[in-house]
């Protein structure tokens, strides 16, 4: 250890953490925080092994010096940009990690980024920013708002979600060589409110005429897919 001298110091500090995560009043925040990084981090490691072999880079060693500090939502973008020359991207699989960027994502770095507090009945979990916090000081900025919440219920569904999605990449990834793309064969991670569970094919062309135009504005030459 690098900040205790003794042995006997270490195990008061245990003592005191065993007792605090036990018996203390944040017990089901530690569980409610780690559950969650934990699902969203495995989530996004098979992501990243996706991106790998979209890429065909079997050094993963090296490729994780090159993807170490990327965030999820810049993955999600090569893996989709890879994917338009190699390996396709299904549909299924498409819808989830869109919902990987736009849901969990951000909910990932209110956690992350803000002081997570739950209220007395343990059922709302508050994200405490700088402007929010303290909130009962007098000289509190005059632009500090409210911090955000979520449901505890929510954030217990995220979790369960992110943990279903974790299997289908596994899955989707050991069958991409024999189906010869990325895609979750038998859903179960459900889309939200209002989304197809099997939506159709997603159509590329207006993502590709934006690149086009946006190449051009450059002046540099189409990449080969573009040209099709």
């Amino acid at each position: 250890m690098k900040f205790w001298t003794s042995p006997e110091e270490i195990q008061k500090f245990e003592a005191a953490f065993d007792k605090r995560l036990k018996e203390g009043p944040d017990q089901k925040l530690y569980f409610l925080v780690g559950f969650f990084i934990t699902a969203y981090a495995i989530v996004e490691l098979r992501i990243t092994l996706m991106l790998a072999k979209a890429t065909k880079i079997t050094q993963l060693q090296s490729f994780d010096l090159l993807t170490r500090g990327m965030d999820v939502k810049t993955k999600i973008e090569r893996l989709r940009r890879a994917c338009e020359t190699g390996p396709a991207l299904g549909p299924n699989l498409s819808s989830r990690l869109t919902i990987v960027d736009e849901v969990m994502r951000p909910l990932r770095n209110k956690i992350a980024h803000s002081y997570a507090t739950l209220d007395r009945a343990e059922r709302t979990m508050r994200f405490v920013t700088l402007a929010a916090f303290p909130k009962d000081l007098p000289n509190r900025h005059p632009d500090a708002r409210d911090s955000e919440t979520i449901d505890v219920a929510e954030l217990f569904e995220a979790i369960a979600w992110l943990r279903m999605l974790s299997t289908e990449l596994s899955e989707a990834y050991r069958w991409q060589s024999q189906l010869g793309i990325f895609e979750i064969a038998n859903p179960r991670s459900p889309l939200r409110h209002g989304s197809s569970q099997s939506p159709g094919q997603p159509k590329n062309a207006s993502v590709r005429g934006r690149r086009e135009r946006k190449r051009q504005r450059k002046g540099q030459p189409l990449r080969a897919s573009e040209r099709k």
